[in-house]
């Protein structure tokens, strides 16, 4: 699974150039991106369908964005 999850991180790196964005931070189980604000919510539906494509997971996919750490919000 972990084999499987890391290969979604990469794809979805590479699928940040298509939207102006970039992969800044890899944690664990935690992507950080960089998007441009008109792009947010289309990157962010591509990134939440590779990582559920993976199989079928018991757990949420969340997205969070925000201007600052502090300020980010569940999208």
């Amino acid at each position: 699974r972990a084999d499987l999850g890391e290969n979604r991180w990469v794809q979805a790196a590479g699928q940040a150039a298509n939207y102006g964005a970039h992969l800044i931070l890899a944690v664990h189980d935690e992507l950080v991106f960089e998007v441009p604000t008109p792009a947010v919510a289309d990157f962010a539906a591509v990134v939440r369908g590779m990582m559920n494509d993976i199989m079928p997971i018991e757990f949420p996919i969340e997205v969070s964005v925000g201007p600052t750490w502090g300020e980010m919000e569940r999208l």
